[in-house]
This record gives C-alpha cells, sequence and structure tokens, in this order.
C-alpha cells in the first residue's frame, strides 16, 4: 500500500485493472484515505527506505521458505500457496517498475518461479479473465 497508493498516488492500480475515464479521478481520493490508513496502521510511519527494507526482509523470508521447492510446503500446493500466491501476484502483476518486482526477478528468483508456476497450474484462463478488451 505504501508504494502503490503513497509514493505512487494510485497510478500503478490503472495498469492492472480497467477503470471507465469517469471513475479514475476517484484514485486520488483512494489514494488519501490509505495514506492516512497506513498512518493510523503504523507502516506508513516509516520512510520509504524502511519500508522497501521491511518488504525486502519478508520477501527473504518467503524465499528461504520456498527454497528449491515447487511450493511453499514441499511438492503439493496447501492453503499457505493460496495466501503467499495472493501477496505476490500484486507485487508480480500490478506493481510495475517497484523496487519489489525488482527484487523478485533478480534476488528472489525462487519466488518469480512460483508466481508463474501457481499462476500457470491454478490459473490457466488468466490472461483471458484480465482481458480489458473483454470486459
Amino acid at each position: 500500500m505504501v508504494w502503490s497508493y503513497v509514493q505512487e498516488r494510485g497510478r500503478p492500480l490503472l495498469k492492472c485493472v480497467y477503470i471507465p475515464v469517469p471513475f479514475r479521478f476517484m484514485i486520488h481520493m483512494f489514494a488519501k484515505r490509505f495514506e492516512k490508513a497506513t498512518l493510523v496502521q503504523g507502516i506508513g510511519r516509516h520512510s520509504f527506505r524502511e519500508v522497501e527494507e521491511m518488504g525486502r526482509k519478508c520477501l527473504l523470508s518467503l524465499s528461504t521458505l520456498l527454497g528449491q521447492n515447487p511450493f511453499m510446503m514441499g511438492d503439493k500446493a496447501t492453503e499457505l500457496d493460496c495466501s503467499v500466491f495472493g501477496m505476490l501476484a500484486q507485487v508480480m502483476w500490478c506493481s510495475p517498475n517497484s523496487a519489489y518486482l525488482r527484487m523478485l526477478e533478480s534476488d528472489y528468483r525462487n519466488l518469480y518461479d512460483y508466481c508463474i508456476r501457481m499462476k500457470e497450474k491454478f490459473y490457466p484462463d488468466w490472461d483471458k479473465c484480465l482481458d480489458k478488451r473483454r470486459q
């Protein structure tokens, strides 16, 4: 939330979700609300650099847990994989040019490959479902 709605003021949302033009002005309003929420929650009280470092540590932990396994707990996907994939999918497909995506692409390649594997196994129609022209 800090990167998407505070640093980038909600612009990444326009790149991953179709929002009709008349409603795009509302993104700025939501960004302000999310910024306030990050302050109340506490993460917004840290510098962008500190938040990025927290994210790096989280990705390192997940990467270490995954190791060379196809899924978090071994050879079969579990509920944990559903949760992890849900969070990482936001980074992979809704955070263009973010430091977190660059981390996945370079430092935590096993997590990057994991996301591709999860997407292909459980969401074979992913691209069709997200095709903006069909909506």
